[in-house]
């Protein structure tokens, strides 16, 4: 099932058409992922280098489980290759984030 997962834009990093920015997740675990994106895949917002940053926008990913952890919090594993090729820059698209991070997909 495809769903919004929220995450963070930090800064704005490219203007080569359409501008590219640079977004955080935080993981279940508190372990920070970062990824560069288009702008206009992310937000809404057109966004350009003076735009107010931190803001918060959305990956689009698949849900592919839920479940309750150990310490009781809902958790999920979704993956973000998933229908747009999203990728951390380490190459990571399989995450597991609290539940309360995704919500349901805008489109």
């Amino acid at each position: 099932m495809n769903v919004d997962l929220l995450v963070q834009i930090d800064r704005f990093v490219d203007d080569y058409f359409p501008g590219w920015v640079e977004c955080s997740l935080l993981d279940a675990d508190g372990n920070r992922h970062v990824f560069v994106e288009k702008a206009p895949v992310v937000s809404a917002d057109h966004l350009r280098p003076d735009s107010a940053y931190p803001q918060p926008c959305t990956i689009r990913c698949m849900l592919e489980e839920e479940w309750t952890d150990p310490r009781g919090r809902r958790a999920a594993r979704i993956d973000t290759g998933l229908p747009w090729s999203i990728e951390s820059i380490a190459g990571q698209s399989r995450f597991v984030v609290l539940a309360e991070q995704i919500v349901p997909w805008s489109g």
